[in-house]
């Protein structure tokens, strides 16, 4: 080493603890938004995937419709040719079943843009963490090797 000393304060240690606990807790947070975020992603799959199977298969669809309670009842579909959609705010609309599935297509993008701006901040968090977490090792290990060296000198 260069034998070039940083003078790093308590305060400094604090802050970066203080710091570190913070985006912790964010960085926890940021993941749980994640994964729902991919479950809503994967119910609009799922919901582009019905509504092209309806409209390809005209015929009846029998299906299980959850009712609460871990019960279900068993329904069936008739596709008329077009389709009920909530477009926001609980509006519901009919539409024919390809602006149906544009608008669940446009919500699916939305999402998928929010995911990956929310991976982009979760990475900037956990790079910054880990450099938190770094300076905070070193600090540990200077004062270890201070501790160490006063130990020696006193012995001597």
């Amino acid at each position: 080493m260069s034998g070039r000393q940083i003078r790093i304060t308590y305060e400094d240690v604090q802050r970066a603890l203080e710091e570190l606990s913070i985006l912790e807790q964010l960085i926890v947070d940021l993941q749980n938004r994640l994964t729902a975020l991919n479950a809503s992603i994967l119910d609009y799959e799922r919901a582009l995937e019905l509504i092209d199977y309806i409209s390809s298969n005209p015929s009846d669809l029998k299906v299980l419709v959850p009712i609460g309670g871990g019960g279900l009842v068993e329904a069936e579909i008739r596709f008329s040719g077009r389709m009920k959609v909530n477009i926001g705010q609980n509006v519901v609309i009919e539409a024919p079943v390809e602006r149906c599935r544009e608008i669940v297509s446009s919500r699916k993008a939305l999402i998928e843009r929010s995911r990956s701006q929310l991976v982009q901040t979760l990475n900037a968090y956990l790079e910054r963490a880990e450099l938190l977490r770094s300076f905070l090792q070193r600090v540990q290990e200077a004062v270890s090797s201070a501790r160490q060296a006063e130990g020696g000198k006193a012995g001597a």
